[in-house]
């Protein structure tokens, strides 16, 4: 379990374990056939580990840059995969790593007021996310 910290104490351990944590719920919710909880839960499992990746760029002592903790705070992954400064390496990921981004790239926040997600795309979006060799989350975990 990670230790209640401030948002301003977060490091990139937690977000790394966070996102391994909201993946373990979304599975669970899939089980479970609660789908929107399961679609929302994946789409946090993702956002951590970009915002993992983002802290992995940052020194200790470094004060951040306002524009870019502005971009580093929203809940959008095609943003935060360019504020993680992985977009030209995905350019050069495998196609099934390429596919299964654009399985994911757009979940939004929002969708945790959506009950209409059937599971059909929880399960695309699940796999998409932890496919064991081609998952976004893997290739993601990679370069944290």
């Amino acid at each position: 379990m990670v230790a209640c910290r401030s948002m301003a104490t977060l490091l990139r351990q937690d977000l790394l374990l966070l996102s391994e944590q909201w993946l373990i719920d979304a599975r669970t919710l899939l089980a479970a056939k609660r789908y929107p909880g399961a679609y929302h839960a994946g789409g946090l499992a993702l956002e951590c580990a970009l915002k993992a990746r983002i802290a992995k760029l940052r020194l200790a002592e470094e004060f951040p840059d306002k524009e870019l903790a502005q971009r580093a705070w929203k809940h959008d992954p095609t943003e935060l995969l360019k504020v993680a400064e992985l977009s030209g390496l995905l350019d050069s990921a495998s196609g099934a790593v390429q596919t299964n981004w654009a399985t994911v790239k757009d979940w939004k926040a929002e969708s945790r007021y959506t009950h209409s997600v059937n599971s059909a795309t929880v399960i695309a979006f699940l796999d998409a996310l932890d496919h064991p060799t081609d998952g976004v989350l893997p290739w993601l975990r990679s370069h944290c």
